[in-house]
């Protein structure tokens, strides 16, 4: 894998759904499913 790290293992990770584009900061050894799970948590709660 080839990131940038911001500080030990997390790194910037961007992600789309939809026509949407995200962008979150957390730990590399995230797995696709992960990922996704946390970008529709945070977008849930902002539409409340």
């Amino acid at each position: 894998m080839l990131a940038e790290f911001y500080c030990g293992q997390v790194t910037d990770i961007y992600a789309r759904t939809g026509a949407r584009y995200f962008r979150l900061r957390d730990y590399s050894n995230l797995d696709h499913a992960q990922i996704m799970t946390r970008v529709k948590e945070a977008f849930d709660l902002s539409q409340k």
